[in-house]
């Protein structure tokens, strides 16, 4: 008899509990984190500019904000770039955290934090160690990344347009639009026919009222 694929997801939660907590306490306390999840390389022909365009509007319009990445995936190194240099241009301080399960990383920027003992695990504290958590393309392992978001309560926006686990691909779970994001640029993650700024910008501003709702919260 097969275990269901949520219940599998929480006994893994439940077991690493103590990992999570651990790496939370490495992480910046009192500022928002947010999780990119994310293909190891890009397929839609639109990602890379996409992902640079909001690192760096994420850069100008919320610099404190603490980046998370799961340390592998172009969709991780080329957002959390973008964010990092964006901040830095400021001569403000980026904190980006890759977490990896081996506790190492070819990126040449940010801070690594080892994070579980496999890929799976780091992808279950990623996703347990964020306040946010946006996702682009995706294949089987950012399916499993959203999963563990899901599970946790946690606001998810995909980008819907750029395909793969984003769009329900790979057993993806079914996402909702959170209540204190706009309609309009709920639409714009999934609008293969918007512009790559509104997109962009769409998901930045998206954000922007998560991070208003929780300071209410």
């Amino acid at each position: 008899v097969s275990v269901p694929r949520s219940r599998m997801t929480m006994s893994l939660r439940q077991r690493l509990l103590p990992e999570i907590q651990r790496v939370k306490q490495q992480l910046p306390n009192q500022t928002l984190k947010i999780a990119i999840f994310g293909s190891v390389d890009f397929y839609n022909k639109d990602s890379e500019q996409l992902c640079v365009s909001i690192g760096t509007l994420l850069a100008e319009s919320m610099p404190t904000a603490c980046i998370l990445t799961g340390a592998n995936a172009i969709v991780h190194e080329t957002i959390a770039r973008a964010f990092h240099d964006g901040v830095k241009a400021q001569q403000q301080s980026p904190q980006v955290f890759h977490l990896s399960p081996t506790g190492r990383c070819s990126f040449d920027f940010g801070q690594v934090t080892k994070a579980g003992d496999d890929m799976q695990e780091r992808q279950c504290v990623l996703a347990n160690c964020a306040d946010f958590c946006v996702s682009v393309e995706g294949g089987p392992g950012t399916a499993g990344e959203m999963g563990f978001a899901v599970a946790a309560g946690k606001p998810l926006l995909p980008l819907g347009r750029t395909g793969g686990a984003s769009s329900g691909m790979f057993g993806s779970p079914s996402v909702k639009k959170p209540d204190c994001v706009e309609q309009a640029d709920w639409d714009a993650l999934s609008d293969k026919s918007a512009s790559i700024e509104r997109s962009a910008k769409a998901m930045v501003a998206a954000l922007s009222s998560l991070a208003r709702a929780s300071a209410h919260d």
